[in-house]
Order: structure tokens, then sequence, then C-alpha cells
């Protein structure tokens, strides 16, 4: 497998996904995000343990001065281009995705974190959004 960072496939505003040889890394945008991506990589971890479809996770390494999470690459055609392709399957794919989602909500998610939890202490020590020096009353 190369090593080395290939096509940018999408973009996002945290990370970015390149072609990783046979997989892809989602590397960060910001070379401070080294806990953020082994969070994710956890949880996608978590996911993946549940027996869902989602693509494997093999590292998370630093490439380049940027954090990343190195996954299985995805070599299917997306719900949404097989439905721009064959409106008629559409209604398939919706109890496809249907049956996903009950799939996901089936699981107990115990092992997560709570977001609400985490957004807390994010904005702890954070100026008020209605302190004076915000320029807000």
């Amino acid at each position: 497998m190369s090593n080395t960072i290939g096509r940018l496939p999408a973009t996002g505003n945290v990370a970015e996904p390149f072609e990783w040889g046979s997989r892809v890394v989602k590397l960060y945008r910001s070379p401070a995000a080294k806990q953020t991506a082994f969070r994710e990589a956890a949880n996608h971890a978590a996911v993946e343990a549940m027996g869902l479809p989602v693509p494997a996770v093999w590292a998370v390494q630093r490439i380049e001065a940027r954090w990343g999470i190195v996954f299985d690459r995805v070599k299917h055609v997306s719900l949404a281009e097989r439905m721009r392709g064959d409106p008629t399957a559409i209604p398939h794919y919706l109890e496809t995705l249907a049956a996903l989602q009950a799939r996901i909500h089936a699981q107990s998610g115990s092992q997560f974190s709570s977001l609400k939890l985490r957004l807390r202490r994010t904005s702890l020590g954070q100026p008020s959004l209605t302190s004076r020096k915000s320029g807000c009353r």
C-alpha cells in the first residue's frame, strides 16, 4: 500500500478525505486535532463492532503535521447516486434507509460519551455571549 496522499475526492469544514493507497485518510485541518481524531476513531470502531455497515478503521496517525484517521475506502455507488440513476427504485432505497435507521436505534449507545457533556465542557471558560466584552446586551 502506498503511503502517499492521493486525490482529494471531497472536502469538509474540519477535515479532508484523501486517497491513501487502497484506503482513505481523513486529515483534520487543525494540526492540534489529535484528541478529536482519536475520539472519532474510537467512536467509529464502536459502531463497526455493532455490526453496522461502516468502513473499518485502520489507524490514527500524524501525516504532514496533521492528524488523520485511516479507513477502508468505500467503492460502492452511494444511495443518492442510485436513486438519481433509477427514480423508480426510490421507494426501495427509502425502505433500505429506514431499516438501517432502525438498526442504528436498536443499539444501546452506552459506550459513547455524552455530546451534551462534551459541549458543556467545551463552552465552560468561553466568554459569555451576553457579556459586555462580546458586545451583546
